[in-house]
Order: C-alpha cells, then sequence, then structure tokens
C-alpha cells in the first residue's frame, strides 16, 4: 500500500493523474486563499455587507460592512491577500507533487510563476468582482473568482511555469 500511496505521491508524468493531483493541490491552496480571504474580509477589510451568505452563518460575529464602495474596494483588497497566501502554497506543493520542477532553473520558475499569478490576480478578480457586483453577494463573487483562478493557473502552470519536454507515445 505504502508503495501506491508513494507513487501516487510523486508520479508526474500521466496527464490525468497530473491533473487529479494538481486539483488535490488546487483545493488545498483554494483552502488557504477561503481562510486568508475571509480572515482579511471579516476583521481587516470589512469587505461583507449583511445579506452575505457567510455573514448570515456567523451571526454577527464581525461587523457587516454597508456601503457597497467600501465592499467594493475590500473585495479586491482581500482577493489580494488571499492570492499571496495560496500563490506561496502552491508553489510549493506543485513542487513537490504535480509538475516537474528544475532546481537548476529554480529562478526562472519562480518568475514565470509570479508572472502567471500576477495575470491572474486581475482577470480572475475582476471576473469576481463582476459576479458580485451582479449577484449583490460577495461570497458569490468569491465562489465565481476562485473557480476562475484555478482554470487560468492551471493553463498558466501547465504550459508556461512547469513546461516539460513532450514525449511522444
Amino acid at each position: 500500500m505504502k508503495q501506491y500511496i508513494l507513487w501516487f505521491a510523486f508520479h508526474k508524468d500521466h496527464a490525468g493523474l497530473q491533473f487529479l493531483k494538481y486539483l488535490i493541490c488546487g483545493c488545498i491552496g483554494a483552502a488557504a486563499d477561503l481562510f486568508s480571504f475571509y480572515a482579511l474580509a471579516l476583521f481587516v477589510f470589512p469587505a461583507l455587507g449583511e445579506g452575505d451568505i457567510v455573514m448570515r452563518l456567523l451571526g454577527g460575529l464581525a461587523p457587516a460592512a454597508a456601503d457597497p464602495a467600501v465592499i467594493s474596494r475590500n473585495f479586491v483588497i482581500a482577493s489580494f491577500g488571499g492570492f499571496i497566501v495560496s500563490g506561496i502554497i502552491s508553489y510549493l506543493l506543485n513542487i513537490w507533487f504535480v509538475f516537474h520542477s528544475d532546481p537548476a532553473a529554480r529562478h526562472r520558475e519562480v518568475l514565470r510563476f509570479l508572472l502567471v499569478s500576477l495575470a491572474n490576480i486581475p482577470l480572475s478578480t475582476v471576473v469576481g468582482w463582476v459576479a458580485l457586483k451582479s449577484t449583490g453577494m460577495t461570497t458569490i463573487g468569491y465562489v465565481v473568482k476562485i473557480l476562475a483562478a484555478f482554470m487560468i493557473n492551471y493553463v498558466g502552470r501547465k504550459y508556461i511555469v512547469f513546461k516539460s519536454p513532450r514525449k511522444i507515445v
């Protein structure tokens, strides 16, 4: 059993297995983003209105933001904070478990990772912001932002950051 677990954890060549592991690592990164986003949105940069799903679930744990302009601005700030935390965690998980990483070219790899992440921040945040403005619900905007970020990151990381030589099978 141990050999299967090790094979699953460290085998990086099978495309389907790679996507599954990216999905698992992506969920861990999304959880880090989620925790960071809501910690910031609840306690540092209030970005949740009274009608938000999370505010209703928490029952007034933190004060709700009332001004839609403040909610919009703070949504972007909290999103950026979540991206930073999840980006660090995601990079480490990606090099350990998902993609082939070249230690000799680590500085170029980190630079490409940062560039893909920096491109992803405005793209997915705008998609989430549009969903927030359309629904009036910060949590809906956040979920849409995470889904957009997942797809943008997978494509960018697979084909730009961790591009490996293609094998002919």
